[in-house]
């Protein structure tokens, strides 16, 4: 179906997106380096990042449920206004002299909650406002959009950090509020009819059975989940990366993130070009084998420039792959079930993630000397092998049922 006058619309909800991430990506770089100055420990990092997933697991059935039975342009308002109060909330609290690691913690599993639940209410929404036809390129668009506010957050991050923590969090908080107006201006008409269901676990579970019919999508999403879990652990490795494996500071650390940044900014550009041109799975399979070469060039790595390459190598692959998985769900998922389709998924890949994510942490801590990378060589090599077995499996029904 055309959407008429959907361009628009979508231009409008990138400049919501780009503001809403610019501001997020500030503040969790920020926090994450402010953690382990404070501390001195990965593992308290790795605790930070696995509130901010264990939140995500609890709220994400709940958020799934949100997105499919209310309007979601209102949903992402409210998801915007309670992210910026909570955050206000706690701001004084957590950069008092006397540091109270408790206050980072609550951050972070607030921080969880607010962004599982925009997630998923806006990759809904960017559903209903793009014609079928239009899906790959506009989501290739969309993650550039993500990309260019995490660019410019790893840029940012370096400078606001001198002005302290307060100030990054006062940018975060004006960010989502800022990005409202912007959203009020998208017109489109709400295509949920059910209304609210006051049975959330059958709503639930309708959600589930309805993944269950179609289990070859829920196979091959939780394959392509892993590089996305590979990268959120990162975010437990780069800051121990940069300090003790470069002998470097914060502003090393925001370039990784930048280098990440710029990898995903040409994954948007080159995927929306070579995915019409190259057998999709193929295309897969070699984005698979960059991510691990890149790790593998992290392992042995000691120079600031290479690590910089080799994350924007990382970036490249990792989110073309993103870009992928998105659009396979965004093509073959009924709107209706979007919202939990995604929210079952996200179960999965946040359980991963709490696993890996600490996992990381007490290996940096305990074997110092051991490259930081190796968790996420391991997770990308466990996605590899589990693509190249179910392989034949996806040949024979992407092609017979048409998904790809």
């Amino acid at each position: 179906m055309q959407l008429i006058g959907f361009k628009s619309n979508i231009v409008k909800f990138f400049i919501f997106d780009l503001i809403s991430q610019l501001g997020s990506g500030i503040s969790f770089i920020g926090l994450n380096w402010y953690v382990l100055q404070q501390t001195g420990s990965a593992e308290s990092v790795g605790v930070m990042i696995i509130l901010d997933v264990l939140s995500r697991f609890t709220i994400g059935p709940i958020a799934g449920i949100i997105t499919d039975e209310f309007n979601r342009k209102y949903t992402l308002i409210g998801i915007g206004i309670f992210r910026a109060v909570s955050l206000l909330a706690i701001l004084n609290f957590l950069t008092n002299p006397e540091f109270n690691i408790t206050y980072a913690y609550l951050l972070s599993f607030l921080g969880g909650a607010g962004q599982i639940c925009y997630t998923t209410t806006s990759k809904a929404f960017m559903q209903e406002i793009v014609p079928q036809n239009e899906i790959m390129k506009w989501q290739s668009f969309l993650e550039m959009s993500l990309q260019s506010g995490l660019l410019l957050s790893g840029a940012l991050t370096g400078l606001f950090y001198f002005w302290g923590m307060k100030f990054i969090f006062l940018i975060e908080a004006t960010s989502f509020l800022v990005s409202i107006p912007v959203l009020l201006l998208i017109t489109h008409r709400n295509v949920l009819l059910s209304g609210f269901n006051k049975n959330i676990v059958q709503s639930y579970v309708k959600g589930y059975m309805y993944l269950k019919a179609n289990s070859i999508i829920f196979i091959f999403a939780v394959i392509l989940i892993l590089p996305y879990v590979a990268t959120v652990t990162s975010n437990t490795v780069m800051p121990f990366y940069a300090l003790k494996q470069l002998q470097s500071d914060a502003g090393t650390y925001g370039m990784m993130a930048v280098a990440y940044g710029v990898g995903g900014m040409i994954a948007g550009l080159t995927v929306n070009y070579i995915y019409p041109r190259y057998p999709y799975l193929q295309f897969t399979h070699v984005l698979l084998v960059l991510s691990i070469l890149s790790l593998t060039g992290l392992f042995f790595n000691r120079n600031v420039y290479i690590t910089y390459a080799l994350f924007c190598l990382f970036g490249l692959a990792n989110c073309s792959i993103k870009i992928i998985l998105q659009y396979f769900l965004m093509k073959n998922v009924a709107n209706e079930f979007m919202g939990r389709v995604l929210s079952n998924i996200t179960l999965i890949s946040t359980l991963l993630q709490i696993m890996a994510v600490y996992f990381s942490g007490v290996m940096i801590d305990l074997f110092p000397h051991i490259s930081c990378c190796a968790t996420l060589f391991f997770i990308m090599s466990v996605s590899y092998v589990l693509y190249l077995f179910f392989l034949p499996k996806f040949k024979s029904v992407f092609t017979a049922k048409s998904y790809i």
